[in-house]
């Protein structure tokens, strides 16, 4: 395999779909050689393992899923909270029995202390959460919420907002995790330089292999990777724009024969003219061995 061309010409040019299908293909491939070729096994478990990372970015929405369970979680939170609010403030105010009366007007200060709650960022509303439980779990503010007949919704808003905070927690530590892993076009290249790092492997095993099976085995799978990497090269060259050789050479055997009858063209050349423009360069299937600073691994 052709180092340069694997890594320069066309991994270099490939979007992530395109990556992703490539690497696939080969560790696909890969796979019914390896165990007759186990000197490989390490590397291509590698190779496999930085694909997963990838394929994890490559797959990941611009919202994360939990976004619709920590919305639910809140409103869920959010909603208790209010049945407690407006127990509350129309017992404080209609109730006609005077123990539920006076119960209501004694928790009234503390949930308008709280009252800003469900419009809050997550971390400050379920901090307010906890700070109000707190109070309501003092034995003066306890019996006024069993006098209420609240006494299960105050339960139902403590475990839903330990639950949300778990949730939300777990949540942070993912995206940390995350980003830990770096961003997509990073996660690209790295793919692209443990792919250049197992046809690496395999073409130094294969020097040193004298098994029949092993080396069968990494000839199998070096025929499979280029076979991939020429159909893809195609892929590239088509989308950069370059050029057939076949197509070049046939047109250039054209414009180079002799027509039926030779015509004579008078000499316009100036032979003191030094300044000659240099021939141009046909474009081919041959690989372009790029500077490895000039192109950019596959891109976001």
């Amino acid at each position: 395999m052709d180092e340069t061309r694997l890594q320069m010409t066309t991994l270099g040019h490939l979007n992530n779909g395109e990556l992703f299908e490539l690497v696939l293909s080969i560790t696909q491939g890969a796979e019914p050689f390896i165990s007759d070729a186990p000197r490989l096994q390490i590397r291509f478990n590698t190779l496999k393992d930085v694909f997963v990372i990838f394929d994890n970015g490559f797959k990941r929405p611009l919202s994360a899923p939990e976004t619709e369970e920590i919305r639910t979680f809140d409103m869920q939170r959010r909603g208790v909270f209010t049945l407690l609010d407006d127990s509350v403030k129309k017992n404080a105010r209609y109730s006609v029995i005077p123990e539920v009366k006076a119960a209501a007007a004694g928790l009234l200060p503390v949930f308008d202390n709280y009252a800003g709650a469900p419009d809050a960022e997550y971390e400050a509303e379920t901090a307010f959460y906890v700070n109000l439980l707190q109070e309501l779990r003092k034995p003066e503010n306890a019996a006024r919420i069993q006098r209420l007949g609240q006494t299960e919704n105050v339960t139902a808003l403590e475990q839903i907002n330990v639950e949300f905070q778990t949730f939300y927690q777990t949540r942070l530590k993912n995206r940390y995790d995350f980003k830990q892993e770096g961003t997509t076009r990073q996660r690209g290249k790295n793919l692209i330089d443990e792919l250049v790092k197992f046809t690496r492997a395999v073409d130094g095993l294969l020097l040193s292999a004298s098994a029949p099976d092993e080396i069968a085995a990494l000839n199998g799978i070096i025929a499979n990777i280029n076979a991939l990497m020429e159909q893809y090269t195609i892929i590239v060259h088509r989308r950069i724009g370059v050029k057939s050789k076949k197509k070049t050479d046939d047109k250039k055997d054209e414009e180079t024969q002799a027509p039926d009858t030779p015509t004579e063209t008078p000499d316009t050349t100036n032979p003191e003219d030094t300044n000659n423009t240099p021939p141009t360069q046909n474009p081919s299937d041959e690989p372009h061995h790029l500077d490895p600073g000039e192109h950019p691994a596959a891109g976001e």
